[in-house]
């Protein structure tokens, strides 16, 4: 009898030792791409663009343009805020904020232009992204975008 109790245990630590070791390779593996859920939409932004449109001895006037694009499958219905930023002294500096119509259908674009001055020998990272009060898209991952100017 105490072989038998003897050997059960010896299976159940088998098996127990077996789960631990499936669980601890699923949580190594990489996440995957979360896919968009049916019947949702997804803004995404699709390009972030600066431009020189004027200039002084000391300083670059930049132009920046952030292309918006809902890629469906539906219109969107949750309030969000388009904000252009590059980095400040005292953590980024908001150069525009744009609230999104309530409700962009799929495959349009919605674009946000603004204005900054900078150095003029000082390479700038601008940034868009989209900010959702409450409720979000179907992937997050393509919320925001940047760019660089100028280009070295």
């Amino acid at each position: 009898m105490a072989g038998r109790i003897g050997s059960t245990w010896t299976a159940v630590g088998a098996a127990a030792l077996a789960m631990c070791m499936t669980s601890a390779t699923r949580l190594g593996a990489a996440p995957s791409k979360p896919q968009p859920a049916r019947g949702t939409f997804n803004l995404a932004v699709e390009r972030v663009q600066a431009t020189q449109v004027g200039s002084t001895s000391m300083f670059r006037e930049i132009e920046i343009h952030c292309i918006v694009r809902n890629q469906g499958p539906r219109v969107s219905s949750a309030p969000a805020t388009i904000l252009i930023s590059r980095p400040g002294d005292d953590g980024p500096k908001i150069l525009k904020r744009a609230n999104l119509p309530s409700s962009l259908p799929r495959d349009e674009l919605f674009e946000v232009v603004a204005q900054s001055s900078v150095w003029f020998a000082t390479p700038v990272a601008y940034r868009c992204e989209i900010r959702f009060e409450g409720a979000a898209d179907a992937d997050p991952s393509d919320n925001a975008g940047e760019t660089v100017f100028p280009q070295l």
